[in-house]
């Protein structure tokens, strides 16, 4: 696709195939990324490793993930942004394809945190080419639709991955991952559009200085996301052994129980852009009520925690659905309102690494009282973690979040 930025901004807007494209593509990446939480009570049986063993390596993935947000976000702002998503979905699929041939926790969680690292470069790119090549009418359908391409990922994670290892053992998940992924990897390289982003720039208003950003609203939104990473990532990462634990499950069937998760989370997105739509036109109001909704359900998941199997599925799974709606309004909607800044795709690093942030911090933290305690103090913080993400987005929507606001 040669030609001016102009001629390409008018190609696409005829046809839908830039947002197929980017949603396959985080399919893939969800598959490479999210497979090894999906099984982990599984390797866990077959090993014998610990829970807290097995957590470095989910732990390391969200640090590496984390960090690598902020040097996808800087250089997707200056280098081709095409490239980055290439370079990162093509490695993850070779530590996916690596991952069988790792005898110990200590190589599987050094593997797995480098792996973390290559997913990285994924998100802030993707976020600055819909900004740019989806019209701003069209870019919260988008992102919705690029978000829900993750979910539907993890579901195939999940229902796959009973078939797979009852037939070939766990092993066979990362394989058939890597190679799935790397052919999404190469159909990405040739149907992308190859935008720079020096084009980028010059075509909405050149770049203008960052500083500033970083008020006490801004932080305290970022802090929000930590928690928001913290709960969605804690219960996506644990429900399995939990209910597992629990209801003394077949492993295999606790595994699949956690396809609910992510199968519920592409309503959730809906659901949360029809409220932000309907009654709030605010990313970060909404969230508060999200949070709020979020911290009444993890009450009722304490008290029923082990009354009935489907019960505790379903309470996880509403928790789990407003965290990736309060995911959608703060990571996904947030960094396009900073377009005149010139640094959509550092913003959007900057709050994708708060979330696994609190992803990394809490997958190993719950691993660590389980193992001493139990799960009744794990479900009395995610109540706790809710609560105060509801008061925080409360003071810091004090800010007049619009986008009209940021791009007039």
């Amino acid at each position: 696709m040669e030609g001016n930025f102009a001629d390409l901004k008018e190609l696409l807007s005829r046809t839908d195939r830039i947002k197929y494209l980017f949603t396959v593509t985080y399919f893939a990446s969800y598959l490479t990324r999210t497979n090894f939480a999906a099984i982990i009570s599984e390797i866990e049986t077959e090993t014998g490793y610990t829970k807290a063993a097995l957590a470095l390596c989910v732990t390391g993935l969200f640090f590496s993930y984390g960090f690598g947000q902020l040097i996808s976000g800087y250089l997707g702002d200056r280098i081709l942004p095409k490239s980055l998503v290439f370079a990162g979905l093509l490695s993850s699929s070779m530590c996916n394809l690596l991952m069988p041939l790792c005898g110990k926790p200590v190589l599987m969680a050094l593997l797995w945190t480098i792996n973390g690292f290559f997913q990285a470069f994924l998100w802030p790119p993707i976020v600055l080419l819909l900004t740019i090549l989806v019209e701003e009418k069209e870019y919260q359908k988008a992102v919705m639709m690029v978000n829900s391409g993750g979910s539907v990922g993890s579901v195939c994670v999940y229902l796959l991955s009973p078939l797979l290892m009852a037939v070939y053992g766990w092993k066979s998940v990362f394989l058939f991952c890597g190679i799935l992924g790397m052919a999404v990897s190469f159909l990405w390289l040739f149907c992308c559009p190859s935008v720079r982003p020096t084009v980028i720039h010059n075509e909405i208003h050149g770049r203008t200085d960052i500083k500033g950003i970083l008020t006490v609203e801004m932080i305290g939104i970022l802090i929000a996301i930590v928690i928001q990473g913290a709960l969605r990532d804690g219960i996506s990462t644990w429900m399995p052994t939990n209910i597992e634990e629990t209801f003394h499950l077949n492993g295999l069937l606790s595994v699949l129980s956690g396809a609910v998760l992510p199968l519920f989370s592409t309503v959730s997105f809906r659901v949360a852009l029809y409220i932000h739509k309907k009654w709030f036109r605010n990313p970060v109001t909404c969230s508060a009520v999200l949070f709020f909704a979020a911290g009444i359900t993890t009450v009722l998941l304490t008290i029923f925690s082990d009354v009935n199997a489907i019960l505790s599925v379903v309470l996880f799974t509403l928790v789990s659905g407003f965290m990736n709606g309060i995911n959608l309004m703060l990571v996904s909607l947030l960094p396009s309102y900073f377009i005149r800044t010139g640094s959509v795709s550092t913003i959007s690093g900057m709050m994708n690494s708060c979330t696994y942030v609190g992803s990394a911090v809490v997958t190993y933290g719950i691993g660590t009282i389980v193992d001493q305690t139990g799960w009744e103090l794990v479900t009395l913080i995610w109540c706790l973690a809710a609560i105060a993400g509801c008061l925080i987005c409360l003071i810091s929507s004090r800010t007049k979040w619009s986008r009209e606001w940021f791009t007039s």
